[in-house]
């Protein structure tokens, strides 16, 4: 485990997602309980341990936080939060690399990897579909500049991350004006040896420890 940041009431690592071990099953059901826990697990192999890889991590998280475990349940669109407790937390992964906030607010996060595996001419059509013009431009000055999509990513993960602080799909935030920069906390750390985008969206200012 990696901490990305640190400051207040708000924390963001990152790790390598790693195969399930068996008693890795049995550690996240005793802290999240069973429904939780057996909801990741229920998946192909490979998704199966990026969803464990981050429920892991966030456990990590909060005990080195010292926050304490709790009961996790899904919300309408499937967002997991804890039952019972007023600590938040976002999860996100993206082939070998899983990033986690823990916060006092509630908070989205999102990564992807670098460079883009993708077609320069096919995240253009998609960031003038998706963005704003001015985001489209931007990632178009990227492309020209072969940034290996990283304008893309920067504007692909903020709406990602905003989607999830709202709890909501992707769908309701694509084509609209999102918050300013400096709603965001962004990273760029290398994880199992590949370079990723990380973008964290806070409901605001977070004051206060765990």
């Amino acid at each position: 485990m990696r901490i990305l940041y640190s400051d207040g009431g708000l924390a963001v690592a990152a790790d390598g997602v790693a195969p399930p071990s068996d008693d890795d099953g049995k550690k996240l059901a005793d802290a999240f309980g069973e429904e939780y826990a057996l909801s990741l697990a229920k998946r192909s192999p490979a998704a199966a341990a990026e969803s464990l890889s981050g429920a892991l991590l966030l456990l990590g998280m909060l005990e080195r936080l010292g926050a304490g475990a709790g009961r996790i349940e899904r919300g309408e669109h499937g967002k997991p939060a804890f039952a019972d407790r007023h600590v938040f937390f976002s999860i996100s992964h993206d082939r070998t690399a899983v990033v986690c906030a823990v916060s006092r607010q509630p908070a989205g996060i999102d990564v992807m990897m670098l460079p883009q595996k993708s077609d320069p001419s096919v995240r253009l059509r998609m960031a003038r579909r998706f963005f704003t013009a001015e985001e489209a431009e931007a990632v178009g000055r990227g492309e020209a500049s072969r940034d290996g999509g990283e304008e893309f990513a920067r504007c692909w993960t903020a709406r990602e991350a905003y989607s999830k602080l709202l709890g909501g799909t992707l769908g309701s935030v694509l084509g609209g004006r999102i918050p300013p920069d400096d709603a965001f906390v962004r990273f760029s750390p290398y994880v199992a040896g590949s370079l990723f985008h990380v973008c964290c969206c806070t409901a605001g200012r977070v004051k206060g420890g765990f």
